[in-house]
């Protein structure tokens, strides 16, 4: 098998060499945009059979790079929404849960008195809601006892 790897193969000097070859078949390697690739001319009784191939590392070379893109990309952005859902869940759920928390235990020490601000239509809310139900329901109690006591 000839080889024409590592010549000039400009316009139409490659054609020329694989005829003037007296090979049965001949190896041609160029690189277009530094892919290499190659092509086999066998001839035949009838002309040339060729056979056009790349090397795969060459041919993959693209693909890779954008797979590698692809997956920093796929970080990158996994990385921020974590860290979205963290900022979202310390503002809409960490905060009032634990402003309702210390509601609850001042509402635990008797002193039903103390403002509750939250509002929402979640599960925080209701609970808000709850404990707001149940300030007016103690002084509701606290009125009676005191109409019962000083009548």
């Amino acid at each position: 098998m000839a080889s024409l790897e590592g010549q000039n193969l400009g316009g139409n000097d490659w054609f020329k060499k694989v005829i003037s070859s007296n090979e049965k078949t001949v190896l041609v390697r160029y690189d277009i945009d530094k892919i290499y690739r190659q092509v086999v001319y066998t001839k035949t009784s009838t002309g040339y059979l060729v056979t056009y191939g790349m090397l795969d590392k060459e041919l993959f070379k693209g693909a890779t790079a954008l797979i590698i893109f692809l997956l920093i990309l796929l970080f990158v952005l996994s990385i921020f929404a974590l860290l979205l859902g963290w900022i979202i869940s310390r503002t809409y759920i960490v905060k009032p849960l634990k402003e309702m928390s210390e509601k609850m235990k001042e509402i635990g020490t008797d002193n039903f008195k103390i403002p509750i601000t939250y509002t929402s239509k979640d599960e925080i809310g209701l609970v808000s809601e709850s404990l707001r139900m149940i300030q007016g329901i103690t002084e509701n109690f606290e009125k009676i006892g005191k109409n019962c006591f000083t009548s």
